[in-house]
């Protein structure tokens, strides 16, 4: 059963619009249109597309100073990179940026990459905190993250 946010009024999972308010229910499919024919899947009832996932589109803020977005191509099901960005306050003050892109030979390129990108941004702030040699905290984090998959279990990571 759903509930329709307007009015409580409990209709059956699935239906596109609230039968005592008229509301649509849920979003409408990206793919089609209809409203609220996304299951609870990812898949429309209606055309049988995906309709999304969160992770298709990602983005990451760190105010009027830096920005990164990554996308789903046209390639593959999902988005298969990972960016990471962060301030770091410190003299003189910056940010650091980390891109990963996804390995398709991997079993689970999106995980890949963000656990690469995660240990990569993380070495990366604290060098720049600490006033560091950044061509050897480059070296450190390509080390880190290349320890970070092996960390991943081996169905995360296995080549095909």
């Amino acid at each position: 059963m759903t509930d329709c946010a307007s009015c409580a009024d409990e209709r059956a999972a699935g239906a596109a619009f609230c039968e005592a308010c008229g509301r649509a229910l849920g979003a409408p499919c990206p793919n089609c249109g209809i409203p609220g024919g996304v299951g609870e899947d990812g898949y429309c009832q209606n055309c049988g597309m995906l309709a999304g996932r969160p992770r298709d589109h990602i983005e990451t803020d760190c105010g009027e100073v830096a920005a990164a977005v990554t996308d789903r191509g046209t390639r593959h099901a999902r988005n298969e990179d990972a960016v990471g960005v962060r301030w770091v306050e410190c003299e003189p003050r910056g940010f650091v940026l980390v891109v990963c892109d996804g390995v398709s030979v991997s079993q689970n390129p999106h995980l890949v990459s963000r656990a690469a990108a995660e240990s990569a941004l993380h070495v990366l702030s604290g060098a720049v905190a600490a006033g560091g040699d950044l061509g050897a905290a480059m070296a450190v984090a390509g080390y880190r993250a290349m320890l970070a998959i092996a960390r991943l279990p081996a169905e995360e990571r296995v080549l095909r």
